[in-house]
């Protein structure tokens, strides 16, 4: 990339991490960025990744949402050795 890194977003989440004295928030950036970067290695487009965060950032916001990890936990979703 030649054009300079604009701050943002991702320097405030940066700000977040130092700041946080219980190592939590590093952790779960960590587990994000790598489960982000598993999915764009499996072929899953950047607006799929993103809708889903979106939608469980809101789920976070609101705790009568919670309802969707249960529907979404409870789909069916046949394994690679299932061939119905």
């Amino acid at each position: 990339m030649s054009e300079k890194f604009k701050e943002g977003a991702a320097d405030r989440l940066l700000d977040r991490i130092e700041n946080d004295p219980t190592g939590r928030m590093r952790k779960l950036v960590g587990a994000l960025m790598e489960v982000s970067k598993e999915l764009s290695k499996e072929g899953v487009p950047l607006d799929e990744i993103a809708s889903t965060v979106t939608m469980f950032w809101y789920v976070g916001q609101n705790p009568e949402m919670e309802n969707l990890i249960t529907a979404f936990n409870g789909l069916n979703i046949s394994d690679e050795n299932n061939y119905n």
